[in-house]
Formats: structure tokens, C-alpha cells, sequence
């Protein structure tokens, strides 16, 4: 399979499958998870069509010590990975990744931001060319059922040994319901990535998936090509809406209390970002953290969190 030249009609291909009114969705390719040697991780997701914004780039990284990254290029922060995993996340931010195929099943990503330098290559493997072609039939409809989706996870731990506790289905750290429902899966035949400097060492398969807050990612190397969907997401936790102004401004910084005040006043990220002297790439930054923290989906939430709290006071 020449993966180049797939993906130049990807759109068309993987479009076919509509998603349900109830869900947001997703369409796209990626590395699903790559685990490495040194205790790294990365993962890629490139959603060329969204149900909730542009289309965008993004590159997860989790340290060894176990710490998160999520750096988006293409899409507000919002409107992109962070808004159903951003709670787990230690860090978001926007970056230039650039991809580039240089052979029919090898990959280049690079990053300005921090210095990644990534090549991936796509392996072959029979079983998986007749799972895929059951599973292109599978994902046309647009919500599989319960029964589908635990005969695909049955597959994905024991034959495909992607890990014990690997599901499609379940809750993300932002409180959406998730449903991932791969096209196509290929394993990956070698992969190799400098970050900062550092030789992140030889692609590994782990004993256990690691895990982003709850979600849990495949313990072995593994490329994707699908959709996800996402339902739900979960309000303001009680305590965050009923409490007093020294209760709630704990759970966000100085600087996070700072833009929460002029999202409130109706300010854009433009307009943060002259007020507050300081880059509009770190005001995106900022409003994904505090919608992360706050357990809300949009601009608006957050002004009524603001309001409710007594942070900001509204101006007769």
C-alpha cells in the first residue's frame, strides 16, 4: 500500500462513514501511540475533516516521568485534542509540525517547538490486511453497537496484543464519551525520533497500556486510519459554581484568573493578548488550561463560571 498516495484521497475515503447528530466527530489517520525505550511516548493525530473546527495537526508526547503534551498546529487549542484530553495534560501549546512522506510507507514529522525530529515506517502484516476489510465494512455505520465494539476490543487485547486494558469506548479526562472506531490498523516497522536533542532510543511494546488520565493507549506501535466520536462533556464540577470567590480562584493561576476576566468582559484572544502584553499563542494556551480546568466547552461556560463564582462581576 502506498500510504503517500492513499492519503491524497483520504478525505473522500474515510468521509463515506457520517457520524450520529448526537456526537461530536473526527476523521483522520495518525500514529496511535509509540512507546519507546527510553520511557517516552508520542503519538500523532492529523484530522484533515471535524465536526467542531478546522482541520489541525497534533502530536502528543508523555515524559518518563510521566508528565503529558499536547502541541496542536492548524486549530485554536480548544478546538482540537485538548478539549477531550486536556485535563490529563500537563502542558498544551500550539507548534509548526510539518509532515512529509518521504517513501510509500515512511513518514517525517518535524516540530519548531520543542526541536522533534520523528521518522516512522509502516509495516506489513497479513492478519491485519483481512481484519481491515472487515472493519471497513464495520465502521460505515455510524454508531456500531455495544456488541461490535467488545468483539473489536476482544481482538485489539488478544490477537493484536495491544494491551489487557485496551478499549474504543469509554470516558475521556474532559468527561466526553469517546468512541474510536479504527479503519484501518498497520503496525509499525521501525520508527525513529530526536527531541531536544535527546535520542528517544528504539520502539518498544509494553506490558501495560499506558494511560492519559483514563484513557488508555496501546501498549505496542501502531498506526491508525479512522474516526472518533465524542459525546457529552461535563459541566462545571457543583462545587466550582456554588463556591465563594476564594474556593474556586485555587483552581486556576494568577495569569489564568487574569484572561478568565476579560473572556468574561467579551474579549478575543487578540484582544487578551494586547491587554495582557504577552503572546497570542499563550492566551490560546491559557483559555485551553481553563477550559480543562473547569470542565467546560466553551467560551461562554467559562464567563458564567466567572460570574457564578463572584471572580467577575457583572458591569451595570
Amino acid at each position: 500500500m502506498d500510504f503517500a498516495s492513499e492519503f491524497q484521497t483520504l478525505r473522500q475515503v474515510v468521509s463515506a462513514s457520517s457520524a450520529s447528530a448526537d456526537y461530536e466527530y473526527a476523521r483522520g489517520w495518525g500514529v496511535f501511540s509509540l512507546p519507546f525505550s527510553s520511557g517516552h511516548i508520542l503519538a500523532l493525530r492529523v484530522f484533515h475533516d471535524t465536526s467542531f473546527g478546522k482541520p489541525y495537526v497534533s502530536v502528543w508526547h508523555r515524559a518518563p516521568a510521566g508528565t503529558w503534551s499536547i502541541l496542536v498546529d492548524g486549530s485554536e487549542l480548544e478546538t482540537a485534542c485538548p478539549r477531550y484530553y486536556g485535563a490529563a495534560v500537563d502542558r498544551v501549546a500550539h507548534a509548526r509540525i510539518a509532515l512529509r512522506w518521504t517513501g510509500p510507507r515512511d513518514l517525517q514529522v518535524d516540530v519548531d517547538q520543542p526541536a522533534l525530529s520523528w521518522t516512522v515506517s509502516i509495516g506489513r502484516a497479513p492478519l491485519l490486511g483481512l481484519l481491515n476489510r472487515r472493519s471497513e465494512r464495520l465502521t460505515d455505520n455510524p454508531q456500531p453497537s455495544a456488541r461490535t465494539l467488545k468483539a473489536r476490543e476482544w481482538i485489539a487485547r488478544r490477537l493484536l496484543g495491544m494491551g489487557r486494558d485496551m478499549r474504543l469506548a469509554g470516558p475521556t479526562p474532559n468527561g466526553y464519551e469517546s468512541v474510536l472506531l479504527p479503519r484501518q490498523l498497520f503496525f509499525l516497522r521501525a520508527s525513529h525520533a530526536v527531541l531536544e536533542g535527546i535520542d528517544l532510543g528504539t520502539p518498544v511494546r509494553l506490558p501495560d497500556n499506558p494511560m492519559l488520565g483514563t484513557v488508555p493507549l496501546p501498549a505496542r506501535p501502531a498506526f491508525v486510519v479512522g474516526r472518533v466520536l465524542w459525546r457529552g462533556g461535563v459541566s462545571p464540577a457543583p462545587s466550582a459554581l456554588g463556591g465563594s470567590q476564594g474556593q474556586t480562584a485555587s483552581v486556576l493561576t494568577p495569569r489564568e484568573q487574569e484572561v478568565l476576566a476579560l473572556i468574561a468582559d467579551g474579549r478575543s484572544n487578540r484582544e487578551i493578548a494586547t491587554a495582557l502584553v504577552i503572546a497570542e499563542r499563550t492566551v490560546e494556551a491559557h483559555v485551553a488550561h481553563i477550559l480543562a480546568k473547569l470542565g467546560v466547552r466553551s467560551r461562554t461556560q467559562v464567563a458564567v463560571w466567572a460570574f457564578a463564582t463572584g471572580l467577575v462581576t457583572a458591569r451595570c
